[in-house]
């Protein structure tokens, strides 16, 4: 590890500080990336990811069910149908983060073959999110 040295001379609060009794021996700073260190506290055991695969896919699978549940009435629950069919969409494409981790997601699916299809999807499901939630419009 490389640290950094502080300059020779004494600065006013060198002075001050050690006018007080305390230490003026310059402190050891890293030049660790603060990046790598978030990386370290995020970084998730193999263990960990898979479960939360798993987790998180069947939430998203049992909110599509819950929607499909609310097929037959569409035109009277509109919103719920909504609602629990993109909740159910985005635990599912939230799954496979938890696999290849979210950056590589967001790479991935931000290709140049998938930049289009994504953002069609993902501002379908902010639109359809809004719409169900906030505007609360339904046909009837």
């Amino acid at each position: 590890m490389h640290t950094r040295q502080r300059p020779m001379h004494q600065t006013w609060q060198d002075k001050v500080w050690g006018g007080l009794g305390g230490s003026t021996a310059p402190p050891e700073l890293k030049d660790d990336d603060l990046l790598d260190d978030l990386g370290e506290m995020s970084s998730l055991t193999a263990k960990q990811r898979l479960t939360g695969f798993l987790l998180s896919l069947a939430m998203g699978v049992t909110f599509i069910v819950i929607a499909l549940s609310f097929v037959p009435t569409i035109a009277v629950f509109a919103k719920k149908f909504a609602f629990f069919f993109t909740c159910g969409n985005f635990f599912c494409v939230a799954s496979t983060a938890f696999l290849v981790g979210p950056a590589a997601q967001v790479r991935g699916m931000f290709e140049a073959h998938r930049a289009q299809a994504t953002a069609i999807f993902v501002g379908s499901l902010l639109m359809t999110l809004l719409s169900a939630v906030y505007w609360r419009s339904t046909v009837f």
